[in-house]
């Protein structure tokens, strides 16, 4: 017999993902103080190319977080954790497979619709990771007054990667609530 749909579902969903939300932040803000405190203290700048890419990584583990909440609401703890960490894996290099797939083109067009349609259902975890930009935008001299103010991405492309950050997360969270839903307990 099937549990029937409860109201606390979304409850018991939501709760689970900003617990763990909470901890990855906290985790994440006490490691990105210690950085930039080093970076401080060594005399290095602080530019908002530094902070641009920090902030992109706490958008990436959102992201996570949803995605091993879809795991764990559909298996168990230990598939739940490599399945994150091959999705994690295959997301950072969603890049290359585009590029896989153009090389696939003439010569075996079946595998260039596999390789972009696996591209188009993975996170597209490439977007988050703009480090070397950052460094790029912090340390290479511009000779001008806004040496900090430089960024690593544009303002738009940043927006553009939040919202998307954003709408994948959804995504998720709405399949764990449905998978947890059709769970049999």
């Amino acid at each position: 017999e099937k549990k029937a749909a409860s109201g606390l579902d979304p409850i018991f969903i939501h709760g689970k993902y900003f617990g763990l939300l909470l901890t990855t932040y906290v985790n994440l803000a006490i490691l990105s103080g210690v950085f930039l405190a080093y970076l401080w203290f060594m005399g290095a700048p602080i530019s908002l190319a530094l902070l641009q890419a920090l902030l992109l990584t706490f958008c990436e583990m959102t992201m996570l977080t949803a995605l091993a909440i879809l795991f764990s609401a559909s298996s168990t703890p230990v598939l739940s954790t490599i399945f994150t960490f091959l999705v994690f894996t295959i997301g950072q290099l969603t890049k290359w497979l585009v590029d896989l797939s153009f090389i696939a083109k003439n010569s075996t067009p079946w595998l260039e619709k596999l390789l972009l349609a696996f591209y188009l259902a993975m996170p597209n975890l490439h977007n988050f990771n703009i480090r070397r930009e950052a460094v790029r935008a912090t340390f290479e001299p511009s000779g001008g007054p806004e040496e900090g103010l430089r960024l690593a991405i544009s303002g738009g492309e940043m927006l553009s990667v939040i919202a998307y950050g954003l709408a994948y997360t959804t995504a998720l969270l709405l399949i764990a609530l449905l998978v947890f839903r059709r769970r049999n307990f």
